[in-house]
């Protein structure tokens, strides 16, 4: 969308957090895509919710420095395209680092585009990050993420999606 990076640096400030995420819509191309971003951004102008997603974010210098000296930088290396962006979210919450996704930026992320080529990943790389995350952080992320409660409010935004709410 155009002015994307000009809202989220100003929702970054203005919402007072260390790091700043868009409203992001996965799925193929539409060729309606451009009005309904500027339909969702009229409705959700200035509304954030507590979400975030390694899709694409601004974030603070200063948490930025936290995480490069007290971390060893923004992203492990070592995870390969699964559980880094779930290892973020680890190391943020060690450091007390705040987020928000905000309705003032929507911005199309093509789903699974790497995942979805034959061939491009080896077929274990999902359990590879897995391994690796439990390994590193001594628990499974998964059950978090299929909770009841994670299940309905999912499905709750997505009902909300529909209709252009964030």
């Amino acid at each position: 969308m155009p002015g994307w990076d000009g809202a989220l640096i100003s929702d970054l400030f203005e919402a007072d957090v260390d790091f700043i995420v868009p409203y992001f819509y996965e799925g193929p191309y539409e060729e309606d895509l451009k009005p309904r971003a500027a339909e969702f951004v009229a409705r959700n102008q200035g509304r954030l919710r507590h979400h975030f997603a390694a899709i694409l974010f601004m974030v603070t210098r200063e948490a930025f420095q936290k995480l490069r000296f007290d971390h060893g930088g923004l992203f492990d290396e070592r995870f390969f395209v699964t559980y880094e962006d779930t290892d973020l979210l680890e190391r943020m919450a060690q450091l007390a680092l705040t987020y928000a996704q905000t309705g003032s930026c929507f911005v199309w992320h093509h789903s699974m585009a790497t995942r979805s080529v034959p061939g491009a990943l080896p077929p274990w790389y999902e359990e590879e990050g897995r391994k690796l995350f439990i390994e590193k952080w001594k628990f499974d992320p998964r059950p978090r993420d299929h909770t009841v409660y994670k299940k309905l409010r999912r499905r709750w935004w997505k009902i909300k999606e529909k209709y252009g709410r964030f």
